[in-house]
């Protein structure tokens, strides 16, 4: 988005190459900036409490985990995103490197979904084999396994597999998102895209017909004895991964779309600059699914949800209890002065 193209009254500053930065400019990126930064915040509360836990509720706590981490590395590079938006620093080796780690993060997290879908297959449909196929060491191999596909197929661009810039139109910025990753490249990304998408919906269409059926089952046994209190808690982490694969595939969507339609030929009309600024807006709505995330797993999960209550809450409820302390303080000095003996404080 190249704000030097407004006219010269509208500019507040200019930075690196000739780049003047307008006030619409200047307050989108402070708004990425403070996304950025609540995306680390909350992010981090959620790793660590996780991680603090001694006896994890589920096995599949461990995926949990590792896409709390994607979230997290997601709010560095948004910091890291708007820093280079602000001072538009033209480097092609940075630019691929920047879009590089952007995609590894986007890889991991859907394959992260998947896996986390599995887990919740086999866990509804094949409850018998579930501690035999799903153990703690099974979750880390896959993480792992995540990581180092995503990086691998990441880094690509930055080894040079990218578009020439000679290729490209001569107005256009040198680190144009569409610029500077070759169509061939993106197409391999969208096919990445779907097929955990694919798998995704096809596994769970599965699940909440038996969820369906469970159902019935329950609201029957209900009514005779208490349900067993593993069967509650496997179905309420199912629903919380639901949740969170629904907000991914809504948040993650538009950004998806514009990607097809680029190397779908339907956007030739526009240039990679204009595409950009497309760009900034359904990256937006991406960078966001992380910041909620964090307020899903808040509300589904006991122990995260104690740890944000323990944050957000306490704070005000010490800041309370601080002012009542120094009111009662404030009253007894008065009347200390007034030559009235206090037998007892109480604050």
């Amino acid at each position: 988005m190249n704000a030097s193209d407004d006219t010269e009254e509208g500019i507040l500053f200019y930075v690196l190459n000739g780049y003047g930065v307008t006030v619409s400019y200047l307050i989108i990126n402070i708004v990425t900036t403070i996304l950025g930064v609540m995306i680390l915040f909350l992010n981090f509360l959620v790793i660590d409490t996780i991680r603090r836990k001694h006896e994890l509720t589920n096995t599949a706590d461990v995926l949990l985990l590792s896409l709390a981490l994607a979230d997290f590395l997601t709010g560095i590079l948004v910091l890291y995103n708007t820093a280079y938006t602000m001072t538009n620093f033209q480097n092609s080796l940075e630019c691929r490197f920047r879009y590089s780690l952007l995609l590894t993060v986007a890889i991991s997290s859907g394959f992260h979904l998947l896996a986390l879908t599995i887990d919740r297959y086999i866990k509804i449909i094949k409850p018998l084999h579930y501690s035999r196929l799903c153990k703690r060491s099974t979750f880390l191999t896959t993480c792992i396994s995540v990581w180092i596909f995503a990086i691998l197929v990441g880094l690509v661009p930055t080894f040079g597999w990218k578009n020439n810039y000679e290729e490209t139109n001569g107005d256009d910025l040198l680190c144009s998102f569409f610029g500077t990753l070759h169509e061939d490249y993106l197409r391999m990304i969208v096919v990445l895209f779907f097929i955990p998408v694919i798998l995704i919906l096809i596994l769970y269409s599965h699940i909440y017909k038996v969820a369906h059926r469970h159902s019935r089952q329950i609201a029957v046994q209900e009514r005779t004895v208490h349900p067993h209190a593993k069967d509650k808690l496997s179905w309420k982490f199912t629903k919380t991964i639901s949740i969170i694969i629904g907000v991914y595939l809504l948040m993650w969507l538009p950004t998806g779309i514009l990607v097809i339609l680029n190397v779908e030929g339907k956007l030739y009309h526009k240039s990679n600059s204009d595409k950009g600024v497309i760009l900034i807006y359904t990256s937006g709505l991406a960078f966001f699914n992380s910041l909620l995330d964090p307020i899903i797993y808040a509300f589904q999960i006991s122990s995260v949800k104690k740890r944000f209550k323990s944050v957000f809450c306490c704070s005000k409820q010490n800041s309370v209890e601080n002012q009542i302390c120094t009111v009662g303080y404030t009253t007894n000095m008065v009347l200390i002065k007034s030559g009235v003996r206090i037998e007892t404080i109480n604050t």
